[in-house]
C-alpha cells in the first residue's frame, strides 16, 4: 500500500451455539485496502475445579485476564505497559500463593487498581465484594474543595460546609486512598467521581479510611469559620425534604431547574435555543426521534442566533443525535442559525464527549465549559466478562470511538468557565452567562 502498515485488533462476544463466523470490512472512502496476517483467536475462559486451590483458581484468572487485556483491548498499553501490568498480575498470583498472603477481597482491590492504571475508565475489574455502600450525603467539588451540598434533615449541620476530615482522616489523606481505584484520561474525572467515593463506606472501610463498615464520620467547616461534626449511618434516617445548600428550586438557574433525560427551551430575549440533554438514552416516555421533531418545529418557528447543546451533566450511553447535528450544521450553513455552542462539564462522559466533539466538528460549535471527564477519541463500547475461578467481573472497552482526531486527554473548552462555590450558593451559571454574553459575528 502507500501507507504505513497498522495493526488492528477487535473481540467479538459470540453467543452460545455459533459455529461459524463471517469476517468483512467496509471502507468509508472509495480505494483499496490491503489485509496481511489476519488472525483469529478464540479466547476460551479456564474452568477450574469447585475445589481447586486458591493459588491455582487466582493463578488462572490472572492468566485469563491477561489474555482479554491484550487481545481484547482496543489499544490496552496507552497508558501501561505490557511488561508492567504483567508485573502487577505475576505480583497478584504471587500473593494468592503465599499461605500468609492477602485474603481475597484485599487481593481483588489489588486487582481492580491495576487495571485502573490501563488509564481507561471503562475498563476495570467490578469494585469487590462490600465495595459499594453509600451514606445519603451530597458532595460536590468547587474548586479544590469539597463541599456538601445536600443531605437529610439528621445531617444539616453538614450542609455547605468544607469537608475537612471522614473519620479523623483528613480529606485530602482519604482523596490519596481512592485515587488509584478511579481511572481517568483526564483530572476531571477523579473530580467527578471522587465525592461519591467520600461516602462509600464499604470501599472506604476495605482501604482502610473507616473504623465501621456501616457508619462514617464527616467534619465540615463553614464559611463562618465554624466547625461541625456528624455521624452518617446506614440507620440514618432519610424521612422528610432533604436540606439543599443555595437557593430554593425556583430560582436555580435554568440548567437545574428541570429534570428528565432531555428537553429544550426557547429564550426570546436572546433567541437563544437551549437543549439540555442529560441522558444518552431513549426516554420511554417521550422516544428521542418523536422528541427531535418538537426541537426541529421549534427551530423552525423562531429565530435562532444561537443554538445551544448542553451535556454537562451527560454522562453517557448511546450515540443517537447524529442526525441532529447534520441538519444543525445545514441550518448554519444557509444562515437560518447564528452559532452554536456546546456546554460541557467534568461529568461529561463516553457517548456525550462523542456528540459534544461532533458538535464541535460538524457544526463548528464554540466550547463553553470545563474539561469534559474523558478524552475525545476514546475506547468505547463495553463487554463484560467473568473471571470463573474468582468470580470477579471485568468490563472492558472493544473499540475506539472518534468523532475527531483530537489526542487531547479531555475536550479543552474554548471558553474556560466553571460553577465557584459563590455561584452555587446564588444560582448563578456562568457557563450560559458566557454562552449569552458570547459576541457574534
Amino acid at each position: 500500500g502507500t501507507n504505513d502498515w497498522a495493526e488492528h485488533t477487535t473481540s467479538l462476544a459470540l453467543t452460545p451455539g455459533v459455529t461459524r463466523l463471517k469476517v468483512g470490512a467496509f471502507l468509508s472512502v472509495p480505494g483499496r485496502l490491503y489485509v496481511d496476517d489476519m488472525r483469529l483467536e478464540r479466547l476460551t475462559p479456564p474452568a477450574p475445579a469447585i475445589d481447586a486451590p486458591r493459588a491455582e483458581r487466582w493463578a488462572q484468572d490472572l492468566d485469563y485476564l491477561g489474555e482479554l487485556v491484550e487481545f481484547g483491548h482496543p489499544d490496552p498499553w496507552a497508558h501501561l505497559s505490557r511488561a508492567d501490568f504483567r508485573a502487577g498480575l505475576a505480583g497478584i498470583a504471587a500473593a494468592a500463593a503465599r499461605p500468609d498472603g492477602p485474603d481475597d477481597t484485599a487481593l481483588a482491590w489489588q486487582l481492580r487498581a491495576l487495571t485502573c492504571r490501563l488509564g481507561d475508565p471503562h475498563t476495570a475489574t467490578e469494585l469487590p465484594e462490600g465495595g459499594l455502600v453509600r451514606l445519603p450525603l451530597s458532595l460536590r467539588f468547587f474548586g479544590s474543595e469539597v463541599r456538601v451540598v445536600a443531605g437529610p434533615p439528621a445531617l444539616a449541620s453538614l450542609v455547605g460546609g468544607r469537608l475537612s476530615a471522614i473519620d479523623g482522616h483528613p480529606v485530602a489523606d482519604v482523596l490519596a486512598a481512592i485515587d488509584p481505584q478511579i481511572a481517568r484520561t483526564h483530572e476531571n474525572w477523579f473530580r467527578e467521581q471522587a465525592p461519591s467515593w467520600l461516602i462509600n463506606v464499604g470501599a472506604l472501610h476495605q482501604l482502610g479510611m473507616a473504623r465501621l463498615p456501616d457508619a462514617l464520620t464527616f467534619t465540615v467547616v463553614h464559611d463562618d469559620g465554624t466547625e461541625r461534626t456528624a455521624t452518617a449511618s446506614l440507620a440514618t434516617p432519610t424521612d422528610g425534604e432533604w436540606v439543599v445548600a443555595g437557593p430554593p428550586e425556583g430560582q436555580r438557574p435554568l440548567s437545574r431547574r428541570r429534570g428528565g433525560s432531555y428537553w429544550f427551551e426557547y429564550l426570546p430575549d436572546s433567541r437563544t435555543l437551549y437543549f439540555k440533554y442529560d441522558q444518552a438514552r431513549d426516554d420511554p416516555e417521550r422516544p428521542l426521534r418523536q422528541f427531535g421533531v418538537a426541537l426541529f418545529e421549534a427551530l423552525n418557528a423562531n429565530p435562532i442566533d444561537r443554538f445551544v447543546l448542553d451535556v454537562r451533566h451527560n454522562s453517557g450511553g448511546q450515540n443517537q443525535i447524529n442526525g441532529v447535528f447534520r441538519d444543525l450544521a445545514a441550518r448554519l450553513t444557509d444562515g437560518r442559525v447564528g452559532q452554536a455552542f456546546v456546554i460541557v462539564g467534568r461529568r461529561t462522559f463516553s457517548a456525550a464527549v462523542y456528540d459534544a466533539d461532533a458538535m464541535r466538528t460538524l457544526c463548528g460549535a464554540v466550547v463553553v465549559g470545563e474539561p469534559t471527564g474523558m478524552a475525545p477519541v476514546h475506547p468505547g463500547q463495553v463487554g463484560v466478562f467473568t473471571l470463573p475461578g474468582t468470580g470477579i467481573g471485568y468490563a472492558t472497552s472493544t473499540k475506539i470511538v472518534r468523532a475527531s482526531r483530537d489526542t487531547s486527554p479531555a475536550l479543552m473548552p474554548d471558553i474556560p468557565a466553571e460553577v465557584s462555590w459563590a455561584d452555587f450558593l446564588a444560582g448563578r451559571d456562568p457557563l450560559l452567562e458566557a454562552v449569552l454574553a458570547y459576541e457574534l459575528k
